[in-house]
């Protein structure tokens, strides 16, 4: 999104064709308070733990990333002639 607003104090500016809008929520705490307590039921070191030690981080680490696989493709400006004769 920082590209973007960076762009428009070029001079660009962008029609948006489609998108998606999600509702926000609490989605994991559920599945971490579950992992959180079954990884405290096992002593560090067995299987369990460790497992339920690796999905907790696997999920961190997933959402953690940093956003810059974003795939921008910058089209030129048409007009509805051009876009049928494409």
């Amino acid at each position: 999104m920082d590209r973007l607003r960076h762009a428009v104090k070029y001079g660009y500016s962008f029609e948006i064709i489609k998108g998606y809008q999600f509702k926000t929520g609490d989605i994991f705490s559920k599945f971490l308070t579950k992992l959180y307590n079954l990884r405290k039921q096992y002593e560090k070191g067995t299987p369990m733990n460790l497992n339920a030690k690796l999905l907790m981080n696997s999920l961190y680490g997933k959402f953690g990333m940093r956003d810059d696989i974003t795939k921008m493709i910058i089209l030129p400006n048409v007009s509805q002639d051009d876009k049928q004769e494409v």
